[in-house]
């Protein structure tokens, strides 16, 4: 193939995608993890640091993302920093890169840790209740005026809550190195995931409540969940599509059908009951630090 790329290049080094991309990345940790699918050099890169399309280059280029064999599916941190992962944390001189300081560190620059739920299908053929089990959770979070972001994740989805609607409570105002510090007793991890237990129990065994701790990344909207046999689209969703309709747009094999989505501005991050509250959820689910 030219120039030694895959059939990625044609997706990662595209201006729209890359655009999109950085939405995301900016103060926050980027992961490069290698996919099961590559060949070799299943190498995976953690904390990097993308707050501009060229910084997102820089990277690509690096890492030699993405030649034949090499491939990795890219993921952002729940997590925002203040001034996002240090340039000394993300260099690629490696003999200056002190990631174990970093990570036993990290919290003490965390500003904002954004609630999330991921919905996960153990494998393709059951996305279709992956998907009709999300549909229900999102119909309870409306009923209820919860705000949240909609993802598909290319074999799930993901639910994902700004942080910005917790800050309000004063437990989380009073100590804000407390609140994100893993080590202590109420962080917000441990809330968040009492809180996803909660709606496991009362709507779906496919939600995954082992993954609430203080360096927890998900993919990245736009970016290619990239499996063994097939390659689908992260991106926003809407509840106005269907499961035929993520099969047919979401597939890489159809991405230009999916740019032309793009172009047309179906595939915008909306924010659903953006005027809306985390309390009442809280309440409805009796959690005993907020009644």
């Amino acid at each position: 193939m030219e120039n030694g790329y895959n059939y990625l290049k044609n997706w990662y080094w595209n201006a729209i995608v890359k655009f999109n991309i950085i939405n995301y990345t900016k103060n926050r940790a980027v992961d490069f993890i290698a996919s099961k699918s590559a060949i070799s050099d299943k190498i995976t890169t953690r904390a990097r640091r993308i707050h501009s399309v060229q910084h997102f280059d820089v990277v690509l280029k690096s890492l030699n993302c993405f030649f034949q064999k090499k491939i990795y599916n890219m993921y952002y941190s729940m997590a925002e920093y203040k001034e996002g992962i240090p340039i000394e944390v993300s260099t690629f001189n490696l003999r200056d890169r002190d990631l174990e300081k970093w990570n036993a560190e990290h919290y003490k620059n965390i500003i904002g840790y954004d609630f999330f739920i991921d919905v996960d299908s153990p494998d393709f053929e059951n996305l279709e209740i992956c998907f009709r089990q999300t549909k229900i959770i999102c119909k309870y979070l409306d009923s209820i005026r919860f705000p949240y972001y909609l993802r598909f994740s290319g074999k799930g989805f993901h639910i994902v809550t700004p942080y910005k609607y917790f800050k309000v409570y004063d437990d989380f105002n009073s100590d804000i190195d407390d609140v994100f510090n893993p080590n202590y007793d109420d962080n917000i991890y441990k809330l968040y995931r009492e809180i996803a237990l909660s709606i496991k129990y009362r709507f779906t065994e496919m939600i995954d409540t082992t993954i609430y701790d203080s360096r927890r990344v998900l993919k990245i909207p736009f970016s290619l969940a990239i499996y063994k046999d097939k390659t689908k689209i992260c991106c926003p969703f809407s509840m106005k599509y269907d499961i035929q309709w993520i099969e047919q747009v979401c597939d890489f094999n159809n991405y230009e059908l999916f740019f032309n989505f793009l172009k047309s501005g179906n595939f915008r991050d909306i924010l659903n009951n953006p005027d809306g509250d985390v309390g009442l959820l809280l309440k409805d689910l009796k959690m005993e630090k907020f009644k």
